[in-house]
């Protein structure tokens, strides 16, 4: 099948182009933007996990969750005491997104130890 690509397309639209076979080894990966964490917090509250991934007071997150600059699973919430669970997805406007993964156990003083995935936004001040 490579073959007939490589005799066949030498077009795409109006661009001409010129198709090289390659091994499974050059073939160039995408790079994940994801960087993984573990987070340490006292409960599954949305504005406690913005609060310690993006280095922000709870307040911060508390006034980010009420002016609806955060979606739990792409809808809106206001409620700064929304839970969040695994395989949930958060994204906060103007700082990035978080993937929440697993609930992995609990520290000796309580806190509950949370493995998410975190994309931050670039700031290029």
């Amino acid at each position: 099948m490579t073959d007939f690509f490589v005799d066949n397309v030498d077009h795409i639209g109006k661009v001409a182009v010129r198709l090289v076979p390659l091994t499974r080894d050059e073939r160039v990966h995408g790079l994940s933007d994801w960087e993984d964490e573990v987070a340490l917090l006292p409960g599954l509250r949305v504005d406690a996990l913005v609060s310690h991934v993006y280095h922000v007071s709870r307040q911060r997150a508390k006034e980010l969750v009420e002016h609806g600059d955060v979606t739990l699973n792409w809808q809106a919430t206001l409620r700064p005491d929304a839970e969040v669970a695994p395989n949930d997805m958060v994204s906060v406007r103007g700082f990035g997104r978080i993937a929440v993964d697993a609930v992995t156990g609990q520290t000796a003083k309580g806190k509950l130890r949370v493995e998410t995935r975190v994309i931050r936004k670039r700031r290029d001040h």
